[in-house]
């Protein structure tokens, strides 16, 4: 009775823990993901914040906003993936000495997934820009066209804007 008891207290002891070493790759990746995405979360949020101090946004324009450049921001992430992918394709090929054509053809996927990036932030930037007051859009306006802080001008410290 004594070793059949001790044969299952070992052997259980032996068993449990590989059971729950072969669960953690997954719940790295799991926890990796889920930073990732939080992460994500906080930059889109950093961004809205920036806007709405510069345009004294309402909380459905803030809510509006999160969405447009959340999606916007998805998306992104994805185009990014398939850029490194690309980007190694393009590596590859130099290294094996291929032809024009084919760095041609590399190259070409890479300025095509670079185009799909601008597309995604002109969608979200005239998505934010319709639900703007006339006033907001004005002032939006007059800071493209200062172009003050290039293109992201929302990242511009608040107290550097006119109002």
């Amino acid at each position: 009775m004594k070793k059949a008891l001790l044969t299952l207290v070992v052997s259980t002891l032996l068993v449990v823990p590989a059971a729950f070493a072969q669960n953690q790759p997954n719940a790295v990746h799991k926890d990796h993901d889920k930073t990732q995405k939080s992460r994500d979360q906080a930059m889109v949020n950093r961004h809205v914040e920036r806007l709405a101090v510069l345009f004294n946004l309402t909380p459905d324009q803030k809510k509006q906003a999160t969405t447009y450049f959340g999606k916007a921001w998805d998306d992104n992430r994805q185009v990014m993936m398939q850029m490194r992918q690309d980007r190694k394709t393009l590596d590859n090929d130099i290294n094996a000495k291929a032809d024009q054509s084919k760095l041609a053809a590399d190259a070409n996927a890479l300025g095509q997934d670079h185009g799909k990036i601008i597309a995604n932030n002109a969608e979200a930037q005239a998505q934010f820009l319709s639900v703007l007051t006339p006033q907001e859009q004005t002032k939006y306006e007059k800071l493209q066209a200062s172009r003050f802080g290039g293109r992201n001008f929302a990242h511009a410290a608040p107290g550097a804007i006119a109002r």
